[in-house]
């Protein structure tokens, strides 16, 4: 009997021990087979993130070039509205220098104007002055020339006139004639 009863515990024991290796074996076997979908899983979810963050990451490059673009494209607009701005400024100080030259030819030729209009002024004035002394001397010269004309007269036809009276205001509108034109007028 013992060794039946041995028998019967080995063999249960081996049953047991055969039990709990195919048992963990098949468990160990489960394991890895769920194990290895899991990593094949996170490998696939591995995969495609790296997928993601390389398309995001090209996605990035071509937006940052593309920003970088726009922003030399901007940049070199404004470049140029500043060049066409400072031409234009540079055309503009030319300009108003032109027109300050132009506006000192004015002011000179203003004065210019205004100096002749003094001397035409003048010379109206002197023109007038000699007129007024030219219309004296001519009433002079033919109150003279009526004064010869009695003279010449024959004793007879000659009128009674007062010529000593009259020869003293006509000597002294010539001489007042004389001393003015000893003047010159003024200019």
């Amino acid at each position: 009997m013992n060794n039946d009863k041995y028998l019967n515990y080995y063999i249960e024991t081996m049953t047991a021990t055969l039990t709990d290796c195919v048992i963990r074996n098949i468990s160990l076997q489960a394991n890895s087979k769920v194990t290895d979908e899991v990593i094949e899983e996170k490998e696939k979810t591995i995969e495609d993130l790296k997928n993601q963050l390389n398309k995001t990451t090209e996605d990035l490059k071509n937006q940052i070039e593309q920003k970088n673009n726009n922003t030399n494209e901007t940049v070199n607009s404004l470049n140029k509205r500043i060049d066409n701005l400072h031409d234009e400024n540079t055309r503009l100080n030319n300009q108003v220098s032109e027109m300050n030259g132009i506006r000192s030819e004015y002011e000179s030729v203003k004065n210019q104007v205004s100096h002749i209009d003094t001397f035409r002024n003048e010379l109206l004035n002197s023109r007038k002055e000699n007129e007024d002394i030219k219309s004296r001397y001519e009433k002079t010269i033919s109150e003279l020339n009526l004064k010869i004309e009695q003279l010449q007269l024959p004793p007879l036809k000659k009128k009674k006139i007062d010529v000593p009276s009259k020869m003293e205001e006509s000597s002294i509108e010539i001489f007042a004639l004389n001393e003015q034109d000893k003047d010159g007028g003024s200019f």
